[in-house]
């Protein structure tokens, strides 16, 4: 009893300040210590540099960001190059990057990601910060501080927006500094109308967050008539900040980088089925907000509270917020790319944070309630905890490969279950190089000579077919007297299982591959490791080779080789059905999608930067792998979303098609898709095709072309 009111005191007295709540869940985001690289959050990683050197809000000056291709997160625009998402992440980043710049840091540093991170952690922390403050006017300090950390960690704040730049971190930050604002507002009036600058600075973030503004408005138009046009006069310079930059850059007003016109429903990609759209967004596995979030089921308790009892109005408007962003992802491409839990929800999640309190009040006097919320509340941090310290886009990744829409509702091979395997196995790593540094084992980086290896190999086929992968099972056995090492810094020395292709002795062009461990494997360990392996493009024998490698070293332990014959998969029995697909473009064979390519012109001159503009029409969903593909003056081909990797022959091209679903009624007309800078391309014709397929099939549900000539 005396532990459990100490407790209590700590709550209620000095860990409740809220500065140190702060500083707590700043550090708190620490832990991990995981770097997000997916490009979306790139233009908000440097635009603070240009914003406090250049003064403008391009990326001209980056040229290592557009050198040829450029990426879907950047867009040639009105003579610039500019970020396609909205770019309040970077405004609100940008204070904190003022002293690294006036050190001098470089674009190039590879402190860049830790400065991208450190501004999510911060900016993260600081919603946190708010909500707890908003928390603490309508409720006891011990609810306020314990629904905080639910908020905190609980949610994705921790799994996606303290990872990185993404527009959610900053959007929250707005909605909690509104929330709070009018919270204050409820006595002190004065609060009220500087409420309006915050709400516009949602829109920075992501233009969808206009349905927030709408019952908010109402609200200070319904209780606050006097504070009306103060609200108004301070919302409008985010207003219009925003629409100037968008009629700068984008062409009109409402033109945002998506390509998507606010005041156009039809440019939205929705998904065919509102209820299914709910059923995905709230309970499925990959995303479902009640899965990852399962205390958010309180929210809802909370909400119909809030009505039942007549409470405070503003608490009602806040509630309405809700529908509308939930129903519209449910429609929209809900999937949420390459990321971990439910992010499209994440905006809203402040609103349903403070939604809890109620309940929280309620379970002061019901013993069951405390321990159902503490019980939900614990799966909560677990789900976002295993996100943000064992996410790295691998699960997304695997997508590509599979028929990936039946993954959606695999609840064995769900991403929470993938990721926190990976989470287990890093604090195995962590146990493996304790117990290395405590034994002073030699390494397959320091000791090569000591590498030894026995490798098995389960199920060998006798035979395989071109651009038709299989898979093995490898057993490899640690008969040596150095330990492998699967993470070594600068990756010299990482143990891999290496295969390579050999006919009549000689090893295959790209034919080479190899898998990396995943932990250290002390002498006497056996590791096991499945491996996806590529035959051969041309029919005829080959032998495979499998070896293990310490990379950027040596090979070492026995080699295992098996001969195969490899049969052609194609039809028509060429070995190059690539070229034969991109010279015989007809019309669409399947009638429920259409795909069309233009460029923004058909005639450039060496330096300027060339727009491909996409358009995709569907009249039924189905999950598709999708290629774009540039064919060169000189016949090479290169593919785009794939590093812009270059071809001089036929590969097996499905591995360089992306993941992608069209839905019913999808309309997306001249969505500029891909830019090249043209300034070291050869001059010349030059063609873009772009296809569809069945995943991982050569099965062409959709096809078009269009052509572009390239002046010296």
């Amino acid at each position: 009893m005396l532990f459990l009111q100490r407790c209590r005191s700590l709550v209620s007295g000095t860990w409740s300040t809220p500065l140190l709540l702060f500083v707590s869940i700043a550090l708190l985001y620490n832990v991990g210590g995981r770097l997000d690289d997916l490009g979306d959050s790139f233009p908000a990683r440097y635009l603070p540099l240009s914003i406090l050197r250049e003064f403008d809000l391009d990326l001209d000056e980056f040229a290592f960001l557009h050198r040829e291709w450029v990426d879907y997160y950047l867009q040639y625009r009105n003579g610039h190059f500019v970020s396609t998402f909205p770019i309040g992440a970077a405004l609100l980043a940008t204070p904190i990057y003022l002293l690294p710049v006036l050190w001098g840091i470089s674009p190039q540093s590879p402190w860049m990601p830790f400065l991208e991170k450190s501004s999510a952690r911060i900016i993260a922390a600081l919603s946190v910060l708010f909500l707890s403050l908003a928390l603490r006017r309508l409720t006891l300090t011990r609810h306020a501080w314990l629904i905080a950390l639910v908020y905190a960690l609980g949610t994705s704040t921790w799994s996606v927006s303290s990872q990185a730049l993404w527009q959610h971190g900053p959007a929250q930050l707005f909605l909690t500094l509104t929330m709070y604002l009018l919270v204050r507002g409820l006595n002190e009036q004065k609060f009220v109308a500087p409420a309006g600058f915050t709400l516009m600075g949602t829109l920075l973030c992501r233009p969808t967050n206009v349905l927030m503004a709408l019952p908010i408005l109402l609200y200070v138009l319904h209780r606050h008539r006097r504070e009306f046009i103060g609200f108004v006069v301070f919302s409008l310079p985010p207003l219009l900040f925003l629409l100037d930059y968008n009629r700068y850059y984008f062409g009109s007003f409402f033109e945002t980088g998506y390509g998507r016109s606010l005041t156009n429903p039809s440019s939205f990609w929705w998904e065919n089925s509102l209820v299914d759209g709910l059923f995905w967004i709230l309970i499925s596995p990959h995303r479902g907000l009640l899965i990852y979030s399962p205390i958010f089921l309180f929210s809802f308790v909370g909400i119909f509270i809030f009505w039942k009892r007549n409470m405070e109005p503003l608490l009602k408007y806040l509630s309405i917020i809700l529908f509308p962003i939930i129903l519209l992802f449910a429609r929209m491409n809900w999937s949420g790319g390459w990321s971990y839990g439910p992010r499209y929800l994440s905006d809203i999640t402040p609103i349903l944070s403070l939604s809890l309190f109620p309940v929280y009040q309620m379970a002061a006097k019901r013993k069951y309630l405390k321990l159902l919320l503490g019980v939900l509340a614990t799966v909560s941090i677990s789900m976002h905890a295993i996100g943000a310290l064992g996410y790295d886009t691998s699960w997304d990744a695997a997508l590509i490969e599979d028929s990936y829409r039946d993954r959606y509702w695999s609840w064995t091979d769900s991403p929470f279950r993938h990721y926190a395997r990976h989470a287990f196995g890093d604090l195995i790593q962590q146990y493996l190089w304790v117990k290395q540094a405590i034994l002073r084992l030699p390494d397959s980086l320091g000791a090569p000579n000591d590498l030894s290896a026995a490798l098995e190999v389960q199920s060998m086929p006798d035979g395989a077919a071109t651009f038709d992968p299989f898979m093995l099972s490898v057993n490899a056995i640690n008969t040596g007297r150095a330990v492998w090492l699967a993470r070594p810094r600068g990756h010299h020395g990482a143990v891999q299982v290496m295969w390579r292709w050999l006919k009549d002795g000689q090893e295959v062009s790209n034919a080479v591959d190899s898998v990396p461990i995943a932990h250290d494997v002390f002498p006497g360990e056996a590791y096991m490791v499945a491996v996806r392996i590529w035959p051969p493009l041309r029919p005829g024998e080959y032998s495979l080779e499998l070896k293990m490698m310490s990379n950027g070293i040596s090979l070492f332990g026995n080699s295992i080789s098996q001969s195969l014959y490899i049969t052609s998969h194609l039809s028509d029995g060429g070995h190059c059905a690539f070229d034969t697909i991109l010279d015989q473009l007809i019309n669409s064979p399947d009638q429920d999608v259409t795909v069309g390519l233009a460029t923004d012109k058909v005639l450039y001159r060496a330096g300027e930067v060339s727009t491909l503009l996409w358009s995709v029409r569907a009249d039924a969903s189905r999950a598709l792998a999708m290629y774009f593909v540039l064919r060169r003056p000189d016949g090479t081909l290169s593919f785009g979303f794939t590093s812009g990797v270059s071809l001089n022959h036929c590969s097996p091209w499905m591995r360089w098609g992306t993941g992608f679903s069209v839905w019913k009624g999808m309309r997306l007309e001249e969505y500029p898709i891909i830019a090249l800078n043209t300034q070291d391309m050869l001059p010349g014709p030059y063609s873009w095709y772009f296809f569809l397929t069945e995943p991982n099939s050569y099965r062409v549900v959709a096809k078009t072309k269009t052509t572009f000539l390239l002046m010296p």
